[in-house]
């Protein structure tokens, strides 16, 4: 599991589990090098969730890939007392929430 903090402050998990997912269904995240935490730390956005307002979506933007740039989208679950990771991926726009 690693720890991450956010432009708030908060400490956000990154379960195995949950690492095992990305790796799996988005591999291109790991492609930009610190891309996770960057968008955590650093976001140009951070959005809440249409479907969830325990849901926070942290987009960040990264320039020069192969497909010319692409947003960073990481979905992270803000519970009182716990903060996790639920997915990463990339993505050509942001979505409204």
């Amino acid at each position: 599991m690693r720890v991450f903090q956010d432009s708030e402050g908060r400490e956000i998990r990154l379960t195995d589990e949950r690492n095992a997912h990305i790796v799996t269904r988005h591999p291109e995240v790991f492609e930009i090098e610190g891309a996770i935490e960057l968008t955590l730390s650093a976001p140009d956005f951070v959005r809440q969730s249409r479907y969830d307002i325990e849901t926070a979506i942290y987009y960040r933007f990264f320039q020069g890939l192969e497909t010319g740039g692409a947003w960073v989208r990481v979905v992270v679950a803000l519970k009182d007392d716990d903060a996790f990771i639920l997915t990463a991926m990339t993505t050509r726009r942001i979505q409204l929430g």
